[in-house]
């Protein structure tokens, strides 16, 4: 994927190749994108993250589910590759924030347990 495309007067979107299955590529998914624009970054694995922050305003992630399974007083015992120290919620790194969304299915294991599925709603305002 690695592309891009305004969506709105400043406003673009750049997609990003998955980790795992594809070849993220910062500079071909930017180019073309006005320094000034307010970008959305969309990419799969949140790990990316430790790279395209402070590219973008905005990173919208998922792929951990959470976790899937959080244990009392231990939290999520196992973690799905890529995803690094972002299972869920929000971030920020070189002025920028990203959002992993828990998602609402699973991963690998058909289970989930104490990390309820989601559909984030994200309002951007002026």
């Amino acid at each position: 994927m690695n592309l891009s495309g305004e969506v709105r007067d400043g406003i673009w979107l750049v997609g990003f190749d998955d980790l795992y299955a594809g070849e993220s590529d910062l500079k071909k998914a930017l180019a073309g994108v006005p320094e000034s624009a307010y970008k959305i970054a969309l990419f799969h694995s949140p790990i990316y993250f430790e790279i395209e922050a402070g590219h973008s305003d905005l990173v919208l992630a998922g792929h951990s589910h959470g976790g899937q399974v959080k244990l009392p007083f231990i939290g999520a015992p196992y973690s799905q590759p890529f995803c690094g120290r972002f299972m869920e919620g929000w971030y920020e790194l070189h002025g920028t924030k990203m959002y992993v969304s828990r998602g609402v299915g699973t991963s690998i294991m058909d289970v989930r347990f104490w990390y309820r599925p989601e559909i984030a709603i994200i309002t951007l305002a002026e």
